[in-house]
Parts: C-alpha cells; sequence; structure tokens
C-alpha cells in the first residue's frame, strides 16, 4: 500500500502502529508463554458493591441457548468417548459424604424414572 510506505504517516505498518499484525509464529510463541501463568485477576476478587452492580445489570437477560446445530456438533464431538476408570474413581471419591435435600433427591428420582421410561419406549411407535 502506498500509504504504508509513505514517511510522513503514523501508521508504520498495515494493522496500524509500529508492529503491524502478528504472523501465524509470533502469535503461537506468545500462546506457548502464557500458558500454565494465572489469569491477571487470579486471587482477586470483586467487592460486594461491584458484584451487585454487576447482578443488576444482567437481571432480566434470558440466556442464549445452543442453536439445533451447535447441539449436534457438540453431541458429536461426545460421540464414542468414554470415561476412564481412573477418572471415575476419582469422582466417587469426590462425592463420598455429599449429603442431597429431599427435594434434590426427588428430583433426581424423577428424572431417572422418565429416563427409564424413555429408553423402555425407544424404537416403538406411539
Amino acid at each position: 500500500m502506498a500509504w504504508v510506505e509513505r514517511g510522513d504517516t503514523y501508521n508504520l505498518m498495515t494493522g496500524g502502529g509500529a508492529r503491524g499484525i502478528p504472523s501465524a509464529e509470533t502469535k503461537e510463541m506468545i500462546s506457548q508463554s502464557l500458558k500454565g501463568k494465572p489469569s491477571n485477576h487470579a486471587g482477586k476478587t470483586h467487592s460486594d458493591q461491584t458484584r451487585k452492580k454487576m447482578s443488576q445489570r444482567r437481571s432480566g437477560e434470558k440466556r442464549k441457548s445452543h442453536s439445533d446445530e451447535r447441539k449436534k456438533k457438540i453431541g458429536a464431538a461426545f460421540k464414542g468417548k468414554s470415561i476412564s476408570k481412573d477418572h471415575c474413581d476419582k469422582v466417587s471419591k469426590a462425592l463420598i459424604g455429599r449429603t442431597l435435600s429431599k427435594e434434590h433427591r426427588k428430583r433426581i428420582s424423577e428424572a431417572l424414572f422418565l429416563q427409564a421410561l424413555k429408553l423402555k419406549n425407544k424404537g416403538t411407535r406411539p
């Protein structure tokens, strides 16, 4: 571009500034150097006043659900994957001693009943 090659402009390269648009190699180097480091907000918490403001700002806002196409992609990504025995053991150990309320146990029971009902009726036409 002609205007970039002129010496009297502030934008010294395409993308503005003196550095321009980083190459894929540079982006990868930056990514690798930041891996394993905590974020800038690590160890910090928002004040009660700030949390209240954020809550008020989001109140009344409906959460967006995934589109049908996105749901299919997510399902396809998990299809055929299995959980390792080690992972199952860790989850089991983490849940030992957990107590559930009566309402929660009832909801789980109803969900399992509906799931069993669906499996029973799978393949049959209404």
